[in-house]
């Protein structure tokens, strides 16, 4: 582990000590019912590769849209971060559940200045001395989803991005405008979304599946500077071995068709999927992974607990290209707060680790 990752852990285990003391003497009652509001702020540190050391805020406000025992819990997320190298981002990302759950409103607004990098397509992407660039970025998603039957969901995507690259500092796929969408611009595309929900819980589930296929179509019709197409597939399923013992599996895809900007070209890792890995460090229009989760509670009285998790991905110009001794593997260790046990809702630091890489990541409600 490298001197600023070491640093940002002690930070993150001290923060998390001082974090739970605080949250437990205000959150013990778990008090949300069928109505009311119930608002959670919190600071962070944290560090991840793609922002380096970072120090923000966020608050969730969680509430019922009416009073009925069934209906899930609504909330709205707002959070905001400035980094050590000049990043920032603020992002208000609303979760709204109607009509006994038969109608679902989400949406993510968001706006920032991210030092990215490009080290070209592929999965066997060289390191570069310059890969860095500086972006500024406006974006809306919504998303509308309305009961077919029980389990099953149709929903309608709006996805709109702005993207301007406002600094291509020395990478030299930019310099020399070699990949689509090097000067930025507008993607805005429709789409429709398919989701068989079996789960228990929405939030922290223990038994049933979540499976969802969505495309989303972007064209100048819309607005937009590019004509692609993105399609995504995430298939879950959590298993409850015993009490206080959680296995979650999942089997994820993203890919692109057309002419996307690099910048919308599916990429591996993050701090979801392939966590330990520079979101982008490989990218490619085809992007696959399978990762799994085993999650236990230390002490339930203090609703804390730990996760271990490890997947295997890549990517790939196409599903021919992929190649099984190829994929790039990822493994870490978590840690779990349960701040409202009621309602299930829970704050994560996760300490993942790849191939030559690794990262922490700090984040509510848990990653699949």
């Amino acid at each position: 582990m490298n001197k600023p990752l070491k640093i940002c852990f002690y930070y993150l285990v001290i923060f998390m000590i001082f974090f739970i003391s605080e949250l437990n003497a205000q959150s013990d009652s778990d008090t949300t019912g069928t109505s009311g509001i119930t608002f959670f702020g919190y600071p962070y540190l944290f560090y991840t590769p793609e922002t380096n050391l970072a120090f923000g805020a966020g608050g969730m406000m969680y509430f019922r849209t009416a009073k009925q025992s069934d209906l899930n819990l609504s909330n709205i997320l707002l959070s905001g971060y400035y980094t050590i190298n000049n990043q920032y981002n603020l992002t208000l990302s609303p979760e709204l559940y109607f009509a006994h759950n038969r109608y679902i409103v989400r949406g993510e607004f968001s706006f920032g200045k991210f030092l990215d990098k490009f080290y070209g397509y592929g999965s066997n992407a060289k390191k570069i001395s310059n890969p860095d660039y500086f972006t500024q970025d406006f974006g809306i998603n919504l998303n509308f989803q309305a009961d077919v039957s029980e389990k099953f969901e149709i929903g309608a995507i709006y996805d709109f991005l702005y993207t301007s690259i406002i600094d291509k500092k020395s990478n030299p796929f930019l310099l020399n405008e070699s990949v689509l969408g090097s000067n930025g611009g507008i993607s805005s595309g429709l789409g429709i979304k398919f989701v068989w929900d079996s789960r228990n819980y929405v939030y922290l589930p223990t038994s049933g599946g979540y499976y969802m296929f969505s495309v989303v179509y972007y064209v100048k019709a819309l607005g937009s500077d590019y004509e692609f197409n993105n399609y995504l597939l995430d298939l879950r399923r959590y298993f409850k071995i015993t009490e206080g013992h959680i296995v979650t599996v999942q089997l994820y895809g993203n890919f692109t068709g057309g002419n996307p900007p690099f910048y919308e070209v599916p990429r591996l890792g993050g701090s979801v999927t392939m966590r330990g890995y520079y979101e982008g460090r490989y990218r490619d229009r085809y992007f696959v992974t399978a990762q799994a989760e085993y999650k236990t509670w230390l002490v339930k009285k203090w609703k804390l607990g730990v996760v271990v998790f490890g997947g295997l991905g890549d990517v790939a110009y196409n599903f021919r290209d992929f190649i099984l001794r190829g994929f790039k593997y990822s493994y870490g260790l978590g840690v779990r707060y349960i701040f409202d046990k009621k309602e299930r809702l829970t704050v994560r630091a996760d300490f993942a680790f790849g191939k030559n890489t690794s990262g922490v990541y700090f984040a509510i409600q848990e990653a699949f």
